[in-house]
């Protein structure tokens, strides 16, 4: 792998210094091999075998302060989380509680929509009856007038016949 990644970087203008040399290996920046080194890559020699790795020695203990800290910051992330997991509930519970009063609402609005509507068509309905019943109004008053003329010729031949 660590070969693999330092031959995918440029060669070093340089010349090598031997034939071997240019051959099985390319020149690396030696800053480019630090990095990779301190990113954990390792060089394996072309002419070793691989072998089998010896079990790496069991870890030390860590002191009793170390785990109790450990879990303490555990504890309070736990504690974190779960105070977050009841808020989100809570909150979920209220826009849940919301959603259903905004559409209790929506559907009174339309109710009060539709009544609206009703009333607007009765009021057009007896503005229209009360027109009609102007006219009539204005019709008969006409009618009146002339039966009370009627009536007023009438009386005034019967003073005109009564003194002959």
């Amino acid at each position: 792998m660590f070969d693999d990644l330092v031959k995918s970087f440029k060669k070093d203008t340089s010349p090598p210094h031997s034939e071997e040399d240019s051959s099985s290996r390319p020149v690396v920046d030696s800053g480019l091999l630090e990095t990779l080194k301190e990113q954990g890559y390792t060089k394996k020699s072309p002419s070793r075998k691989s072998t089998p790795r010896k079990p790496s020695p069991p870890k030390k203990k860590t002191s009793t302060s170390k785990l109790t800290v450990h879990a303490a910051k555990e504890s309070t992330l736990i504690n974190a989380i779960r105070d977050l997991e009841n808020e989100i509930k809570r909150l979920s519970k209220q826009k849940s509680t919301l959603y259903s009063s905004i559409q209790n609402i929506s559907g009174s609005m339309k109710n009060a929509r539709k009544l609206e509507q009703d009333y607007q068509e009765k009021i057009a309905r007896l503005v229209e009856e009360e027109a009609k019943l102007h006219a009539k109004k204005e019709n008969l008053r006409t009618q009146l007038e002339k039966v009370s003329d009627k009536l007023g010729k009438i009386s005034k031949i019967k003073s005109e016949m009564s003194d002959v």
